[in-house]
């Protein structure tokens, strides 16, 4: 049996079982094929700096990049074009493997092989056992986006504007799909459906078995550079970012104006934040080009809802994606309201910067438990980059160079580590675990971690019960109890 993609041509139906995950890796960009940005694991114990690893003090890692951890392995690329593999456990370097390009996301594992996209246009399959080449697939174009693994197949776009889907075990392209722009969008995957994203600020969906679109929408905005869109298949809405179509000071000043004050507005109640985000709503309606977060219906890719999320992010850059608990009916987003508890309190071009709670099926926020957690190492500014992700545990905060974790339960807050010596906040210095002076890592990356240029955060990744974390330019970090 078998269908056609989109070119006409004939593939084969391709039978895809779901990808069993252990509950102690992250194999994957956000984890799992959906893109959830959640682990079941727990590593709210992690208190202590037991490695920091670096190749050789002069490549660095691009920004978004994440670790994978499965079977006790940890994989990264680097812009030097080299895939490593460390010792999880240790940080000890097992074995390398040199590709023709720079590294510019992150691989994907399962128990055989590491697979990872490059900027020389390929997509490589790297034996763990030896480092040695399994196949290569030469793409169009540079590959800048992360595979998603499902069932025995990647997934995976490139600049050549098609999405290829490619058999792990040897190589094989199943199909491909031209979506006619530039991919720079990572895929996600949930029942039998891929979803992904170009640079005519197209949002689409592919059956996963032979290419066919099911549906192609575009949204407003000027890129969907780096990011990643994220699949809640059973509430039927898969989630989008774009960076918008006005320029940074502007799209800043007008969240602004519709929070209507100082960012230092108390805790506010539901009645307040209910207003408050009919007039983010409002906002849209009378200005749709602001808009930069998108639920759509799985599908036909039809909007389901206008979520309250007013822009925030690094000069240039896509705002970051939401993180859903499936199993636990939760989810949470980057956004901003005048009651923030979380904005680091400097007035920078925006204020009122907020991780927050949101309801899935309306896009609506609820904000954490109260001002007592200002303060606490969680840094977030309105014109920087913030990214989230999450376990049993807690909110993981990556912002700046410093790493803090917002209690599920209690909902207290608290920070975990920084990435420099001396002031990690603009009021607030830290007690630096990631950097000291006997550890022989100095100052020099410190431009690194966030930003309202390139936004190079990297969100934290929980495997083992242990975070790791990119602390500045490629400096990795181990913490566990």
């Amino acid at each position: 049996m078998g269908g056609r993609n989109k070119a006409g041509c004939a593939v084969p139906v391709v039978w895809l079982l779901a990808v069993h995950l252990i509950a102690s890796d992250w194999p994957q960009l956000a984890r799992d094929a959906a893109k959830t940005g959640y682990s079941p694991d727990n590593a709210g114990s992690a208190t202590n700096v037991s490695w920091r690893w670096h190749p050789d003090r002069q490549t660095s890692v691009a920004g978004r990049t994440q670790p994978v951890v499965a079977g006790g392995i940890l994989c990264v690329g680097f812009y030097d074009g080299k895939m490593y593999m460390l010792n999880a456990l240790t940080g000890g370097k097992l074995r390398e493997f040199q590709a023709g390009g720079p590294i510019t996301h992150t691989a994907a594992m399962d128990a055989e092989r590491v697979y990872f996209g490059c900027h020389d246009g390929a997509v490589y399959a790297v034996r763990l056992n030896d480092a040695t080449l399994a196949w290569k697939v030469q793409t169009g174009g540079p590959v800048q986006t992360a595979p998603c693994l499902a069932g025995g197949t990647i997934y995976i776009g490139s600049e050549d504007g098609r999405l290829y889907a490619i058999r792990t075990t040897d190589g094989s392209v199943l199909w491909t799909y031209d979506s006619g722009r530039s991919i720079l969008t990572c895929a996600a995957y949930a029942n039998g459906t891929v979803y992904c994203g170009n640079e005519g600020v197209y949002a689409f969906a592919v059956n996963a078995a032979n290419g066919a679109e099911r549906w192609k929408v575009r949204l407003r905005g000027q890129s969907m550079n780096s990011y990643w869109p994220v699949v809640w298949d059973a509430k039927g809405v898969v989630f989008f970012r774009t960076q918008p179509v006005n320029v940074f000071h502007e799209i800043l000043g007008e969240g602004d104006s519709v929070l209507g004050g100082n960012y230092n507005s108390g805790d506010g109640d539901p009645t307040l934040w209910a207003q408050e985000q009919n007039n983010i709503r409002n906002h849209f309606a009378q200005k749709p080009d602001s808009k930069t977060f998108w639920a759509l219906n799985t599908s036909n890719g039809a909007e389901k809802y206008v979520a309250p999320v007013l822009y925030t992010s690094g000069e240039g850059t896509t705002p970051v994606p939401p993180v859903i608990d499936i199993t636990g009916n939760r989810a949470w987003y980057i956004c901003r309201s005048r009651y923030a508890r979380f904005d680091s309190g400097s007035i920078v071009r925006s204020f009122g910067c907020e991780p927050a709670k949101f309801n899935p099926d309306t896009g609506n926020y609820t904000l954490f438990a109260t001002e007592a957690t200002k303060g606490t190492g969680i840094h977030v500014i309105g014109d920087e980059t913030a990214i989230i992700s999450a376990d049993a545990y807690g909110l993981l905060v990556s912002g700046r160079g410093t790493l803090g974790y917002i209690r599920h339960d209690t909902e207290a807050a608290r920070h975990v580590v920084s990435s420099h010596q001396g002031q990690e906040d603009y009021n607030a210095p830290w007690n630096p675990k990631a950097y000291n002076s006997a550890a022989g890592w100095a100052d020099w990356s410190v431009q690194a971690g966030g930003g309202s240029g390139g936004g190079l955060c990297n969100a934290a990744v929980v495997a083992d019960n242990a975070i790791y974390w990119f602390a500045r330019w490629g400096l990795l970090v181990r913490m566990a109890q």
